[in-house]
């Protein structure tokens, strides 16, 4: 099932693997948005703590039907964003 726990786990486990060369300075959170068509995720400052980051997710990827490699591509792209401290505090 693709709930908080399972997200929380594809986020670490894809820094780790794709990102171990940049030391995580800061927190970095991953929480399931809203289903739109316009975007599958995001990433920006968290307004409730400026000291770390929210990575938000298109919940149309938590149906069992979407391959978890489009997931997983769409996290990675966020990091992009995220791990070289762009959208990060």
């Amino acid at each position: 099932m693709r709930d908080d726990k399972w997200l929380h786990q594809l986020l670490d486990s894809t820094w780790d693997t794709h990102f171990s060369d940049v030391p995580q300075e800061y927190i970095v959170r991953i929480r399931w948005g809203r289903k739109t068509k316009n975007s599958l995720g995001s990433s920006g400052l968290d307004p409730n703590d400026r000291g770390a980051t929210t990575i938000t997710l298109n919940t149309w990827f938590e149906a069992p039907e979407v391959q978890e490699l489009g997931v997983k591509d769409t996290v990675v792209h966020e990091l992009c964003h995220t791990a070289p401290g762009v959208n990060a505090p």
